[in-house]
């Protein structure tokens, strides 16, 4: 991040994300990168974790699957503890 006046001059796409803690109400944001960004709206929309690796390695270009695996699972357990995915069903 930078200071306002630096940040005026620089441009390019931002992504925030507004969430609310269950149970306390509090208001939290979340900067998003681009690639993390495509990730929660897809999870959003009820993509599956085998198909969403893949879409993501066409979104990127990156070959490696298993860095995609574990970079989805990072993000994903970043999600929950922060009380934006609450459970998942194994169904």
């Amino acid at each position: 991040l930078y200071p306002v006046q630096e940040s005026v001059e620089l441009k390019g796409e931002y992504f925030v994300l507004i969430y609310r803690i269950p149970g306390t109400g509090h208001v939290r944001f979340m900067d998003l990168s681009a690639i993390n960004t495509f990730i929660f709206t897809q999870l959003a929309e009820g993509a599956v974790r085998v198909d969403l690796v893949k879409e993501i390695a066409e979104f990127t270009g990156i070959e490696s699957e298993k860095y995609l695996h574990d970079a989805l699972t990072k993000f994903i357990r970043d999600l929950m503890e922060k009380e934006l995915i609450l459970g998942f069903n194994r169904d």
